[in-house]
């Protein structure tokens, strides 16, 4: 029996194709080390594809499987969808969490630029009394040289 599994194992035939696409499908979904890479890594185009392609067999062998085949193919087909869907879900969960990540350094920076923005017309305000003194002191002389003025204008008047 176990000289007919192992002569099998490479045998072509449908369960062993649909096996084949399982065992990528589940490379691109991180649940196995990348062959190539020796990484777990997530792709999500290639398991849709995959998944597409599992269904698209389905459709086009209804009624030509055996009992066995048919089981082995919707089975597969309906975990692979299940850990996508989960994996999608993950992804969107990180996708949320970055996204307030990134709505709370904009905040901050609005912030910041806020504070800047307060900083400069708090500096600005400090230097307008300045302004306003010199304005005062220019009216002041201007005032003190009309007086003078006017009192000369008297004085030659007398």
């Amino acid at each position: 029996m176990e000289k007919d599994i192992k002569n099998n194992v490479w045998e072509v035939n449908f369960i062993n194709f649909v096996n084949g696409l399982g065992l990528e499908c589940l490379v691109g979904l991180g649940k196995i080390e990348n062959p190539l890479t020796k990484r777990k890594e997530v792709n999500p185009k290639q398991v849709r594809y995959i998944i597409d392609t599992l269904d698209m067999l389905k459709e086009k062998t209804k009624g030509n499987l055996k009992d066995d085949e048919q089981k082995m193919i919707d089975e597969l087909s309906s975990y692979l969808k299940m850990v996508y869907v989960e994996i999608q879900g993950e992804k969107n969960k990180e996708e949320k969490i970055k996204e307030k990540k990134d709505d709370k350094s904009k905040e901050e920076k609005k912030e910041e630029v806020s504070k800047d923005s307060k900083d400069k017309e708090e500096k600005k305000e400090n230097e307008e009394p300045n302004k306003k003194e010199v304005t005062v002191e220019s009216k002041k002389v201007k005032v003190e040289e009309e007086e003078k003025k006017d009192n000369t204008e008297k004085k030659d008047d007398k």
